[in-house]
């Protein structure tokens, strides 16, 4: 585990300890600087459980379907922000300027006398991804 994730993980887990032990009215504090080191590589690591994710095939009929799915989220080329979002109580981390590209490796449509088959590549120039914890 990458040594700035698993600061991150520390500080989360010292957060919630202290939470669950302690009774009403109590004074929690966190310290920004961990979580503003551990963003980016969290972010990474999101990324990366988004690039492992298979995309199933989809099949209608013999004249309607695409095969071999893939989507590749490409790395961040913008720092990773965070905000709090207090009507989820969530810690939301935010990248918004990524890309990626869908490919799929057969495809066939046919509607009356017009068939059209082969292959599509499909390049997404800016994505934003948020992700709440």
């Amino acid at each position: 585990m990458n040594y700035k994730l698993s600061t991150f993980a520390v500080a989360c887990t010292q957060v919630v300890f202290g939470l669950a032990n302690t009774k009403s009215a109590f004074k929690a504090s966190l310290d920004i600087s961990v979580l503003t080191e551990a963003k980016d590589a969290y972010f990474d690591s999101l990324v990366s459980l988004i690039n492992k994710f298979p995309l199933p095939d989809f099949y209608q009929d013999e004249n309607f379907y695409l095969t071999g799915n893939h989507f590749q989220l490409n790395e961040r080329s913008a720092d990773v922000t965070f905000h709090t979002d207090a009507n989820s109580n969530a810690l939301v981390l935010k990248c918004s300027k990524l890309s990626g590209k869908f490919t799929n490796e057969k495809f066939r449509y046919k509607k009356a006398v017009i068939v059209a088959e082969g292959h599509l590549e499909v390049d997404i120039d800016t994505i934003m991804i948020q992700f709440g914890v």
